[in-house]
């Protein structure tokens, strides 16, 4: 997960995520219409399982950075918080626990965005 490998807790991602930014988007785009799903997955096993103790209260704001930033669209996120849609169930990456834990961790900021 490169995300892991980036951004390691000694390594704040709110604060060098914008460094990188453009690799994330070119990869999310390479991978055509799942791009976007393994890339949320990607974000949420990184803030829920790999550094969740470190980390995870960065979350909302990591998600307000993502959604500000047009990296990912607010019309996506909420579709997917209120399981309007879901995310590649095919994916390695998917993992449906760890999306409950994640949108209780950023349910002030969805809140706040409707």
């Amino acid at each position: 997960m490169a995300l892991c490998g980036l951004f390691p807790p000694s390594r704040n991602i709110l604060k060098n995520f914008s460094t990188n930014e453009d690799v994330f988007i070119n990869l999310v785009k390479n991978e055509g219409k799942v791009g976007k799903d393994h890339f949320l997955q990607s974000v949420i096993l990184y803030f829920t399982k790999m550094h969740k103790d470190v980390l995870n209260k960065y979350a909302p704001t990591f998600m307000k950075n993502l959604v500000d930033e047009e990296v990912i669209a607010e019309k996506f996120l909420l579709d997917w918080y209120d399981k309007e849609i879901r995310l590649d169930k095919t994916s390695l990456l998917y993992d449906k626990k760890t999306e409950k834990s994640f949108r209780s961790l950023i349910e002030k900021y969805i809140e706040w965005l409707k």
